[in-house]
This record gives structure tokens, sequence and C-alpha cells, in this order.
């Protein structure tokens, strides 16, 4: 079993953004973040507060019965 990488985390957010149209760095400044802010968080390096959560819901048209999926479960990759 390998361990999880930057990419095994928030795979379904990160899909979810390609869906959308957009790249991180649109995603961050519209959320009112740094682009550092956002990758350190979309890498699983630390962890989503609420307002970012409900920013990139907002923004990505995420209803909150999908936001465990989104946020809260790290794809079962490993």
């Amino acid at each position: 079993m390998r361990g999880l990488t930057a990419f095994d985390y928030y795979r379904k957010l990160r899909l979810r953004i390609i869906e959308m149209g957009m790249l991180h760095d649109e995603v961050a400044k519209r959320i009112g973040r740094s682009k550092g802010y956002f990758s350190e968080r979309i890498t699983g390096k630390k962890a989503w507060d609420q307002d970012d959560i409900r920013a990139l819901a907002k923004l990505l048209d995420i209803p909150p019965s999908e936001w465990l999926s989104y946020f809260f479960e790290k794809e079962a990759a490993a």
C-alpha cells in the first residue's frame, strides 16, 4: 500500500474545479484567498475552514448535502 500524495487529496473537488472550467489561481482569487493559501489546502497540507468551504461550495455550485464528499473525505486512493 502506498502513501497518499498531494494529488490524492480532494480529488473530487479538483475534478469539480475542472468541470467548471476554472484554474486554481482563479478559484483562489474568487474566494478571496492567495494562491499559496489555496495550494496548501487543495494539496491536503492544511485543512479548509468553514468560510472556505462555504465560499467554494457557492462558487462551484456544490449543495450542502454533498459537502462531506468534497471536503471531508480524503479520496481512498491508497
